[in-house]
C-alpha cells in the first residue's frame, strides 16, 4: 500500500509532528486521568494504557509519517522476509543479557545521582496493575496493552515518522538513530530505565535503518515486551519484581550478549545488501545439505 502524497518540507513536517504529539499528549492525559480516577482498578488502568498508546503515539505517528515520509505506510521486510524475521527473533533473545546489564547501570546511576524514584515507582505500580495472570482474558489484555499496542504505536511514531524526519534534517542515519533513541527513552519518563530504553531504542533504530521497514522494529519491540510480560507472570508480585534492586549481571555474559547482538545486526545488514540469508549461511557451513 502506498500513499501518493509527496513528503512535506522539513519545517512543515516538524511542525506537524510537534503539534500532533502535543495535541495527542493533552487528550491522552485528560482521558487517562478520567479512566484512572473515575473507572479505576484493573479496567481503568488497562484502558489508560491502551488510550495512551493509541492517542499519544499511534494517531500522531500516522499523521506525522505521511507528512515526514509521504510514502507507503507499510513496506516489505527485505529480500528474504523469513530470514529477517528469524534474525530479529534471535536478536531479541541475544540482546537480553546486555539489556539486563544496562538495567544494573541504570540502578547504579540513579543511586549515585540521588534521583528520586517517586515517578518510577508510580509507573511500575501502573504497570503492575495490568499484570494479572489468573485468566486467559487477563493474559490477553496484558499482551495487548503492554506488547502489541506499544510495539505498533511507538514504532509508528518514533521509527516511522520521527527518525526519517531527523534523517532528512541532519543528513545522517547515525545521528537520527541516536537522537531518536534518546528521545524515545526520555518520553517514557522513567529515570530508572533511561539507559536500558536508550539502548533498546538504538537497536530498534538500527533495525529500521537497515531494513527501511516498520515491520522489523515492530516485531523486535513486540517480542521484547512480550518476554518481559512472560517474566512478570512468573513472579508473585509484579510491582515488587519491577522495583527490586538489580543484581550485577555477569560481565562475560553481557559482553557475549553485546557481541552476539552486533553480529546479528551485521548479518541483518548483509542480508539486506548482499542477500546473506540464514539458509545460505547454513548451506555454507553444511555444503552437503
Amino acid at each position: 500500500m502506498r500513499i501518493s502524497s509527496r513528503p512535506a518540507s522539513v519545517p512543515v513536517a516538524s511542525g506537524v509532528l510537534i503539534a500532533s504529539l502535543a495535541i495527542g499528549f493533552v487528550i491522552a492525559s485528560a482521558v487517562c486521568a478520567y479512566l484512572l480516577v473515575a473507572v479505576g482498578g484493573y479496567a481503568g488502568t488497562a484502558a489508560a494504557f491502551a488510550v495512551n498508546s493509541l492517542v499519544c503515539f499511534a494517531l500522531p505517528g500516522f499523521v506525522s509519517r505521511v507528512a515526514a515520509v509521504g510514502t507507503g505506510m507499510w513496506s516489505g521486510v527485505g529480500r528474504d522476509p523469513f530470514s529477517v524475521i528469524g534474525i530479529v527473533l534471535l536478536l531479541t533473545m541475544a540482546c537480553q543479557p546486555f539489556l539486563e546489564f544496562t538495567s544494573s547501570m541504570d540502578a547504579f546511576c540513579a543511586s549515585a545521582l540521588g534521583v528520586p524514584d517517586d515517578l518510577a515507582r508510580a509507573n511500575k505500580e501502573m504497570l503492575g496493575g495490568v499484570c494479572l495472570f489468573d485468566s486467559v482474558g487477563h493474559w490477553a489484555v496484558a499482551i495487548l496493552v503492554l506488547a502489541i499496542l506499544p510495539a505498533v504505536s511507538e514504532e509508528l511514531f518514533f521509527r516511522g515518522a520521527f527518525l526519517p524526519l531527523l534523517r532528512r534534517a541532519t543528513g545522517s542515519w547515525h545521528v537520527a538513530v541516536f537522537v531518536s533513541a534518546v528521545v524515545f527513552s526520555a518520553v517514557h519518563m522513567d529515570p530508572s530505565g533511561f539507559i536500558t530504553r536508550t539502548v533498546l531504542g538504538l537497536l530498534l533504530g538500527a533495525v529500521f535503518a537497515i531494513t527501511r521497514s516498520l515491520w522489523a522494529p515492530m516485531l523486535l519491540h513486540f517480542t521484547n515486551n512480550a518476554m518481559a510480560v512472560f517474566c512478570l507472570s512468573l513472579t508473585a508480585d509484579p510491582v515488587e519484581a519491577l522495583s527490586a534492586e538489580r543484581s550485577g549481571q555477569s560481565i562475560i555474559l553481557s559482553v557475549a550478549s553485546l557481541v552476539g547482538t552486533m553480529a546479528l545486526i551485521y548479518l541483518l545488514q548483509q542480508n539486506e545488501r548482499k542477500n546473506w540469508t540464514l539458509t545460505s549461511i547454513f548451506k555454507k557451513i553444511n555444503p552437503d545439505r
